[in-house]
């Protein structure tokens, strides 16, 4: 797919998505993870005042699992009444600092998809005609 092609495609969902709050087209599902009060936390949009959480954090979750699932308690000493690994699925694709992410079922861990450019938000001033910006 040429870049035209593909640009054209996202416009179209994202004008349809705009729309209808609960449209499911074919875009995948996407979901920013930043660090809030030492908790990793999903959002769908950047949030500039928080730092995006590391797919280590999400590692370590992983690794505390299975462990649970080995001895039977959780960190905190309590009887855990899950029989399987649960990742972080609520997205298919997870962005962290070092890149985008989703999980293996075959490896059981966060593989990378793709990069991350770095992500700034800008103001736009517009200046009506006739005025001289000195």
């Amino acid at each position: 797919m040429s870049n035209v092609e593909h640009l054209n495609h996202w416009r179209e969902n994202h004008k349809r998505i705009k729309g209808e709050e609960d449209y499911k087209g074919d875009h995948t599902p996407l979901e920013y993870l930043h660090i809030h009060e030492d908790e990793v936390v999903g959002t769908l949009h950047y949030l500039e005042h928080l730092e995006l959480a590391s797919v280590d954090d999400l590692r370590k979750d992983i690794l505390e699992q299975k462990e649970a699932l080995k001895t039977g308690v959780d960190k905190e000493g309590n009887p855990i009444c899950d029989d399987k690994l649960e990742p972080w699925d609520n997205a298919e694709l997870l962005v962290c600092k070092e890149g985008i992410f989703t999980w293996c079922w075959d490896c059981e861990d966060y593989v990378q998809v793709g990069e991350l450019y770095p992500l700034h938000s800008q103001k736009i001033k517009r200046i009506k005609e006739g005025n001289v910006v000195r």
